[in-house]
C-alpha cells in the first residue's frame, strides 16, 4: 500500500512543484509522440462519432449533449488543478486561467450553451480561429513540458487540448457551423484587444499571457525576437497567427464544398 500511495503522491504532485523540479519530458521525444498519437486518435474517433449523430443542435439533441460533455471536461480538469493549487497555497499568477487556450475552453462551453442562438456566430468564429490554432500548438509544443509525462498535470493538459480540438472541429465537420473568412475580423479584433491588455498587465504580474511579452520558446519566434527585438517580434507573430487562421478557413471551406 505504501508503494501505491507513493505512486499516487507523485502522480498528483501539483504543477508548481513540478515546475521547480524541471524534470519533464522531451518535446517530440518517445513519450510525447506516444501520447500525441493517442490524443489524435481520440480526437479522430470523437469527430467520427459526432458526424454519425443526427444533425441538429437543439437542446437535448445528441450532438448538443456531446458538445456540452466535450466542453465541460477540459474546464473540470483545469478547475481541479487550480483549486488544488489554491488549497495548498501554491497558486501564482502564471497559473491563472488566462492563457489563450484557457479562454478557448471557456469559449467552447459558451458555444455549446449558445450554439442554437444568435450568439453562436461570433462565439463560434472566435472559438474556431483561436481554438484550432491554440489546441494543436499546445499538443505539439506543450507549455507544461517541465512536468513528467505520467502525472495528472501533464496528462490533464493533453486531454484538455485534445477535447478543445474536438469542440472546435466537430460543429464544422458536422455541418453545424460554417466559419467565414469574411468574419475573421472578429478574432482579429479580439486578439488585438486582449494582446494590448496583457501587454500592459504581464509586466505587473510577471506573466506572459497571449505570449505578447516574451517570444515563444521555439526557433522561429526566438529568431524574430533576436532580429527585431521587443516589440518588433510581435509583427511576424501576428502575421503568422493570421496566416494560420486563413489556412484553417481554407480547410473549413473545402469541407463545406465536399
Amino acid at each position: 500500500m505504501s508503494a501505491i500511495a507513493e505512486d499516487l503522491h507523485v502522480f498528483f504532485t501539483p504543477e508548481p512543484i513540478l515546475l521547480q523540479r524541471g524534470r519533464g519530458f522531451a518535446t517530440f521525444g518517445r513519450e510525447h509522440l506516444l501520447v500525441l498519437a493517442c490524443c489524435l486518435l481520440v480526437v479522430a474517433l470523437l469527430l467520427r462519432r459526432y458526424r454519425r449523430l443526427p444533425r441538429g443542435l437543439a437542446w437535448g439533441s445528441p450532438r448538443r449533449r456531446m458538445l456540452l460533455a466535450c466542453a465541460s471536461v477540459p474546464l473540470a480538469l483545469l478547475a481541479s488543478r487550480d483549486l488544488t493549487m489554491v488549497a495548498l497555497g501554491l497558486m501564482s499568477p502564471i497559473f491563472w486561467p488566462l492563457h489563450i487556450c484557457n479562454l478557448c475552453e471557456m469559449l467552447a462551453l459558451l458555444y455549446a450553451l449558445t450554439c442554437s442562438s444568435r450568439a453562436a456566430e461570433p462565439v463560434g468564429e472566435l472559438l474556431f480561429a483561436w481554438g484550432a490554432t491554440g489546441g494543436i500548438s499546445a499538443l505539439l509544443f506543450p507549455g507544461w513540458g517541465y512536468c513528467p509525462m505520467f502525472t495528472y498535470a501533464s496528462l490533464g493538459g493533453f486531454a484538455e487540448h485534445a477535447l478543445l480540438l474536438v469542440c472546435v472541429w466537430a460543429p464544422v465537420l458536422g455541418g453545424d457551423f460554417c466559419p467565414s473568412v469574411r468574419r475573421s475580423w472578429i478574432p482579429v479584433v479580439a486578439v488585438l484587444a486582449f494582446g494590448a491588455l496583457f501587454r500592459l498587465a504581464n509586466p505587473v504580474f510577471d506573466t506572459n499571457f497571449f505570449f505578447v511579452t516574451t517570444a515563444l520558446d521555439n526557433p522561429p519566434f526566438q529568431f524574430f525576437y533576436g532580429l527585431l527585438g521587443d516589440p518588433g517580434f510581435l509583427v511576424p507573430y501576428a502575421l503568422l497567427a493570421y496566416c494560420t487562421w486563413l489556412a484553417w478557413y481554407a480547410v473549413a471551406a473545402r469541407q463545406q464544398e465536399s
